[in-house]
């Protein structure tokens, strides 16, 4: 019987099998990394959507709060300016005061209280979706953390990817005890709103953003509750170096310096912005970038050493939180 697929009856040889197989391999080799920039491209932009959700959370927040930011975090029953106050009970992160159902930070549905659901703390770009945080439930433990406070859960979302300005949303340290006050910013008084960050990414590596706030293998605490910033005090110690609320001796503030690929390898001491995430991308890790969501509601994707330019600064023109100036 003759061959119905070739006129003149003979089958494929090993050679021309070869090299349709070739072909085909080629093909898949020149449209797989397509693929992968066009999916990665879906993640920066949902990454940014998310983001840009959180700041109409934001917006909401400071209408009904008499035009200020919240705190970055604070700590459950906290009375403001008392002295002593410990975290006892847990963490109240800025995500509870955005999507605040009540859940004490459990509820993993897709529940919209004021436009920020849960997922909206999600990054696709990230394993997981994001961070845990300091204090969960068991199975939501990264490997090797443990909770701070064990038997404690806090008021935060069970994933996540972003951190706040901390000059914009300070920390709860209330006390001129423990170091400079931090207060609430009002929003009407960030200057160049459309220039300052008020949100960004974490690194995927939890172990950046640990009790030091720089790369700790040897960590077994997520201080995913804190916010980072684009300033630092060389005066401080090493161990005191992120403590921005320390600064008594100066009350001036220092810009930390551009350096190309930064948050690329967050092991650098010293130096907490590393923890910022470099998420986005497919090629080396110091080419990737980040997105930022500034005071007035846009998402940019950008370097993250673009943030720290000398010629234009995005991190505030001053400490908001703390009442600091910046040196210049």
């Amino acid at each position: 019987m003759r061959n119905r697929h070739r006129p003149d009856g003979r089958a494929f040889t090993l050679v021309e099998l070869l090299v349709v197989i070739g072909i085909i391999a080629l093909l898949i080799s020149i449209l797989l990394p397509a693929l992968s920039k066009a999916r990665e491209s879906a993640n920066t932009v949902k990454c940014a959507v998310n983001l840009r959700a959180i700041g109409q959370g934001f917006s909401n927040y400071i209408a009904d709060y008499r035009g200020k930011y919240p705190a970055a975090y604070g700590y459950e029953g906290q009375v403001y300016g008392a002295p002593g106050a410990k975290p006892n009970k847990g963490y109240i992160h800025w995500s509870y005061y955005l999507y605040g159902d009540g859940s004490g930070g459990t509820d993993t549905g897709n529940k919209d209280v004021n436009v920020v659901g849960m997922k909206s703390f999600l990054c696709p770009s990230l394993e997981k979706g994001g961070l845990p945080p300091t204090n969960t439930e068991t199975n939501n433990l990264e490997s090797g953390q443990t909770n701070d406070l064990p038997g404690t859960l806090d008021k935060q979302a069970p994933r996540m990817a972003y951190t706040v300005n901390e000059a914009v949303c300070g920390r709860n340290k209330y006390n001129a005890a423990e170091g400079l006050v931090y207060h609430f910013v009002s929003a009407g008084s960030v200057r160049y709103s459309a220039n300052t960050i008020l949100a960004t990414e974490w690194s995927e590596n939890w172990n950046s953003v640990s009790a030091a706030g720089d790369m700790d293998t040897g960590a077994t605490v997520c201080k995913s509750h804190r916010p980072e910033s684009g300033f630092t005090q060389p005066t401080l110690g090493p161990s005191d170096w992120h403590d921005l609320s320390q600064m008594k001796a100066s009350k001036l503030a220092y810009r930390v310096p551009p350096v190309a690929g930064m948050g690329s390898n967050p092991g650098s001491p010293g130096d907490s912005i590393n923890a910022v995430g470099r998420n986005h991308g497919t090629g080396a890790v110091s080419t990737r970038k980040t997105n930022f969501l500034y005071c007035d509601g846009h998402v940019e994707t950008k370097l993250l050493e673009e943030t720290v330019d000398t010629k234009n600064f995005q991190w505030g023109d001053r400490l908001y939180s703390l009442d600091v100036d910046v040196k210049p």
